[in-house]
């Protein structure tokens, strides 16, 4: 998994857009594939998916940008059978960590009563008139 300061390595394969939103089809670098549960990895695949893996990203000049990545499986000794990790996305994830970690931190940071126009649960952010 990435540390800080390190740049996850993938690369990109396919760029489409489309009206308001890129897809960006990816594929890791590394030869070695790695469970998203524990350190284990082997560069033996179980099978590959049959469904496109994707995660939605920073947006991309006011598009919606998500990455998709055709995933290997592995037999990991102590989960089974599961999708590889990425170095961009915690598991089970829908978000690239570059989506997470800012929206994460702006929640902590953020006043609970302040999240409403008027203070009222309920009440929107800003009415339609705004």
């Amino acid at each position: 998994m990435p540390t800080e300061g390190h740049r996850p390595r993938a690369t990109v394969r396919d760029v489409d857009i489309a009206d308001d939103r890129v897809r960006v089809a990816v594929r890791p670098q590394r030869r070695r594939m790695q469970c998203p549960y524990c350190p284990f990895t082997t560069v033996h695949r179980y099978d590959t998916r049959e469904v496109d893996s994707s995660w939605r990203h920073l947006d991309l000049g006011g598009r919606v940008c998500v990455l998709t990545m055709r995933r290997l499986r592995l037999r990991c000794p102590e989960h089974g059978v599961c999708a590889e990790a990425v170095d961009f996305a915690r598991p089970g994830s829908g978000f690239t960590r570059d989506f997470e970690d800012p929206a994460v931190w702006l929640a902590t940071r953020t006043d609970p009563a302040a999240d409403r126009a008027d203070g009222a649960p309920g009440a929107p952010l800003l009415s339609s008139t705004d």
